[in-house]
C-alpha cells in the first residue's frame, strides 16, 4: 500500500514527492527484493531528471525475482537510462 501511494503522491505532487514517501519505506526487509518498488524509484528518477541514473534502479530490480516478460521490460529500460 505505501508503494501505491508513493506512485499516487508522484502523480498529483510530481516525481520528488513519490520518491520522498518511497525514502521513507525503501529499507523495509520485505521491500528490499520486491522489483517494484527498484523501478518505481528509477522511472521516478528519470521524470525527476535526478542523479544518481535510472538505470541502476532498474539494474537493482533486475536482482530481484519477476517474471520474465517483466524481466525482459526492466532489461530494456535499463539500457534506455
Amino acid at each position: 500500500a505505501a508503494l501505491n501511494r508513493a506512485v499516487a503522491l508522484s502523480k498529483v505532487k510530481g516525481p520528488r514527492a513519490g520518491l520522498d514517501a518511497l525514502a521513507a519505506i525503501e529499507h523495509a526487509p520485505e521491500l528490499a527484493k520486491y522489483y517494484l518498488l527498484w523501478s518505481v524509484k528509477a522511472q521516478l528518477l528519470e521524470e525527476a531528471a535526478d542523479i544518481p541514473p535510472p538505470g541502476a534502479g532498474y539494474q537493482r530490480a533486475l536482482w530481484c525475482p519477476c517474471s520474465e516478460p517483466e524481466r525482459r521490460f526492466l532489461r530494456l529500460k535499463a539500457t534506455r537510462s
